[in-house]
């Protein structure tokens, strides 16, 4: 419960109720003290326990709601790289007489397993993490040579500002298959980082990025399969086009 809610940046106020004339029998039995998971769950979420001092409950809730709007949020930017687990977060302020409560940190999750790129070519159905389109045209005079033209949604890919530029590193792959999935050729594509100045990384977001390819056809291929995947999140796209009735682009 710790862990799901420090992850999801929520703070827990818990309220203790009291009842008027509870009490404990001696007679019943040894009285036993259990830890609280309602303190224990609010104090490490950085909230704040108030524990049972009257019947008025609602007045309880009310300095709870009270306590919690007199908080602020802090955000920091940080490199990753950590090992699965509680990653703990330390908090200090000059100005004396303050207390502080916070999270006691957030929880680093083990790294999901990428699919490999032969597995995204080879899948029955396209990803669409990176969305895609793509445009195949045959070389005018040259049927085996073909013209791949692609658009590849700006917003799902890494972009570093380096200075005045912007850069980017997505890699390209094709997969040619026959009319039975059989594989029968996958060819990389020359992919190099691209490099966008501020008005093409602007018109980028908005548009995409157009890209064009010159591929050589797989002979006994019906379908060509466009990978797209990005260098630095592992993030990948793919798309699939019949090659039957391709025109000749003039």
């Amino acid at each position: 419960a710790v862990r799901t809610l420090g992850n999801a940046n929520i703070v827990l106020e818990s309220v203790e109720a009291s009842y008027v004339g509870a009490n404990v029998s001696p007679e019943n039995g040894p009285i036993t003290t259990h830890v609280n998971p309602l303190q224990m769950i609010a104090e490490r979420t950085g909230g704040r326990f108030f524990p049972a001092e009257s019947s008025d409950l609602v007045a309880t809730i009310h300095k709870a709601a009270t306590d919690h709007a007199s908080g602020y949020e802090l955000g920091f930017y940080d490199e990753g790289d950590w090992l699965p687990g509680l990653i703990p977060i330390g908090v200090r302020v000059k100005r004396a007489g303050v207390t502080l409560r916070y999270r006691e940190g957030f929880h680093a999750e083990p790294a999901a397993p990428q699919s490999t790129s032969q597995d995204l070519l080879e899948r029955a159905v396209d990803s669409v993490t990176i969305p895609i389109t793509a445009k195949v045209t045959r070389t005018a005079g040259s049927h085996g040579t073909l013209t791949l033209r692609l658009n590849v949604d700006t917003k799902s890919l890494t972009l570093r500002q380096d200075g005045a530029v912007w850069r980017t590193k997505p890699t390209f792959f094709t997969r040619f298959a026959s009319d039975v999935e059989d594989q029968v050729g996958d060819v990389p594509l020359d992919s190099p980082e691209l490099t966008l100045t501020q008005a093409q990384h602007d018109r980028a977001l908005r548009e995409g990025i157009n890209l064009r390819f010159t591929v050589k056809a797989q002979e006994g291929a019906v379908t060509l399969r466009v990978l797209v995947r990005d260098a630095s999140s592992g993030a990948a796209g793919t798309v699939t086009i019949s090659l039957a009735g391709i025109p000749e682009a003039y």
